[in-house]
């Protein structure tokens, strides 16, 4: 349950991010490189710590399936992220790209939060 809590004070911490974007672009940079650090941060301890990878076989249930899915889907988007945020940031013109990538991420993030809660709720 204490996951679940800091897993969600980050996904708060990303959706104040994401807001700064409009009101001050560099300090919505450095906001949302901390907290992409942080929530690798949290997998990192979870696979070192908790031992998660050793869990991952054919007998898992479905539910944790889907949240292996979301949440290495959630890592990979924000590698594109970062990738294209830095590229952006030097002078690459893309409109509308981080748009599409905020929204695919704050999704993936927030489905990511659900499964885990259901997963420690019913599996």
């Amino acid at each position: 349950m204490i996951i679940n809590s800091v897993s969600f004070a980050i996904y708060l911490l990303l959706l104040y991010g994401r807001s700064l974007a409009t009101i001050n672009l560099n300090k919505h940079i450095r906001w949302m490189i901390a907290v992409i650090a942080l929530d690798t941060s949290l997998i990192l301890f979870l696979v070192f710590f908790r031992n998660a990878l050793s869990k991952v076989n054919l007998s898992m249930s479905p539910l944790l399936i889907i949240h292996i899915i979301f949440a290495l889907s959630t890592v990979v988007a924000y590698v594109l992220t970062l990738y294209w945020g830095f590229k952006i940031r030097s002078g690459l013109r893309q409109p509308g790209l981080m748009r599409r990538l905020d929204r695919i991420i704050v999704t993936l993030r927030a489905l990511t939060l659900l499964t885990s809660i259901a997963v420690s709720w019913f599996v």
